[in-house]
């Protein structure tokens, strides 16, 4: 086997030498190759080919130096056989491999069954893991079978689309399948939305998540949402098939349902769907429904409890302001400020325990500068992420909030306030009760010590830190 290569872009391309660690079998196919995520277990380039005893054999580079050399600046590691012998013979032009990538940086390796046209996947779940038994893909045979090796792109998302050729020579795409679907498709005010998905488990991210969208807005113009597992938080685990539930608060018109994929603004899937029923209630005791809400205490009479001159709202826009135009600490103070209007309501309305616990996280609010923020982390490397305690991110609940001010869905901006409220006083409990930063896992159904007739504000809260290696290799 031999190989030429560039050190760098628009560098001349070396002499052809024979590689040292040239396989030592017979193939019957020439090489492919995958550019691979890099880190130090893992080489920049994967090679491979199909052996006469009908199983894929790879190798991959081992190490790369910044330094260039004349026998290249990369070695390579040994070859290995991959995964199990592929379940149909090669031969003809259909003998050659095609490599791709899924959004878990894992290689993917697709074959075509010359007899059928079908076409066949193997692939790893993940950097460096073992690999997956040979599967076919769905496939339209009648309209779609290949008779050819297919070309492999990634979309926006990171899904892999192969593109081939038919029995009449047309270009034909085949993608790995997904699905979705919602109950009902007409929703009232404050009852369930239910969203069910099914996609293939080799694109399935445990960083995917359901939003729901004004209809036409950007992906980052969510008003409400959910990961996978049913939290607000993302989870240790993907779920390639599933459902969650949400109750939102939105105004009439119609929205939409979209699933987005690797905590990223990138929508695979978008469904339509309606809301009717809207509140008539002013903003304000919208706005305070919703933190109630989210905070999972009684509602019944909250109207005597809001003096009519607190300015919550305008201070929450305020807020949201000072977080659009890049300045967080000033976010997080007029956050701390607007909630001390809340903080007097549940006074007045005799909830004195979160109350307390509530001033405590106000403080930790107020105190946050620039230089000197002990409970707060932030995360600026690509969108904005903040860490209560380093366990649970509170950005994602603000920028609903903030979304759905400018939809002037203000109780559905409450609730988003209230929930990420009552998270990091969950979270506070959790470490009053175990005096230590481990793993903390919310059940939406638990309660806040002192607090009766707590209402859950999703299925499942899942509380960690986000992971920065996951932010390098996006």
């Amino acid at each position: 086997m031999y190989r030429t290569w560039q050190h760098t872009s628009g560098n001349s391309f070396k002499a052809w030498k024979a590689m040292a660690s040239s396989p030592t079998f017979s193939v019957v196919s020439r090489p492919v190759a995958q550019v691979m995520g890099y880190n130090i277990r893992n080489g920049k380039i994967m090679i491979g080919g199909i052996g006469v005893d009908n199983f894929v054999h790879r190798c991959a580079q081992a190490t790369c130096d910044t330094v260039d050399n004349p026998w290249s600046y990369c070695t390579w590691g040994n070859w290995h056989q991959t995964g199990r012998k592929i379940p149909f013979d090669q031969g003809g032009v259909q003998n050659n491999l095609v490599m791709s990538r899924n959004v878990h940086f894992g290689v993917e390796i697709f074959a075509v069954q010359e007899t059928s046209g079908q076409l066949w996947q193997t692939w790893q779940p993940g950097r460096d893991k073992s690999w997956n038994v040979w599967r076919k893909i769905p496939q339209n045979l009648t309209g779609a079978a290949f008779i050819n090796n297919p070309v492999l792109r990634l979309n926006e998302a990171g899904w892999w689309i192969a593109y081939g050729l038919n029995y009449k020579n047309q270009v034909v795409p085949v993608e790995a399948s997904h699905s979705m679907d919602i109950s009902p498709n007409k929703v009232a005010w404050s009852k369930n939305l239910v969203v069910s998905w099914s996609i293939s488990s080799n694109q399935a991210s445990n960083m995917d998540w359901i939003g729901v969208y004004p209809k036409g807005g950007n992906n980052d113009q969510y008003l409400d949402y959910r990961f996978v597992q049913g939290g607000l938080n993302p989870g240790k685990n993907p779920v390639n098939m599933g459902k969650v539930s949400m109750s939102s608060y939105l105004p009439n018109g119609t929205y939409q349902v979209r699933y987005l994929v690797n905590s990223q603004y990138k929508s695979i899937m978008t469904m339509d769907v309606t809301f009717y029923n809207e509140s008539r209630e002013s903003k304000k005791m919208q706005l305070y429904r919703g933190i109630y809400t989210g905070l999972g205490v009684p509602t019944d009479n909250i109207a005597a409890c809001i003096n009519e001159t607190l300015e919550t709202v305008k201070t929450f826009e305020e807020c949201f302001h000072a977080f659009k135009m890049g300045k967080v600490f000033q976010g997080l103070q007029l956050l701390g400020i607007a909630l001390e209007d809340v903080a007097k309501t549940l006074t007045k309305c005799n909830i004195l325990s979160i109350t307390q616990k509530l001033l405590g996280y106000i403080s930790d609010l107020l105190k946050c500068i620039l230089g000197n923020c002990l409970s707060f982390v932030f995360d600026f490397i690509k969108e904005l992420r903040i860490l209560f305690l380093n366990r649970y991110e509170i950005y994602g609940d603000i920028r609903g909030a903030m979304n759905s001010f400018q939809q002037k869905a203000y109780q559905q901006g409450g609730l988003c306030i209230g929930r990420f409220v009552k998270g990091c006083l969950l979270v506070q409990d959790s470490l009053m009760v175990n005096g230590s930063l481990e793993y903390v896992k919310l059940n939406g159904t638990g309660r806040m010590n002192g607090v009766t007739d707590t209402q859950a504000g999703s299925k499942e809260v899942v509380c960690l830190f986000v992971c920065l290696f996951y932010l390098f290799t996006m």
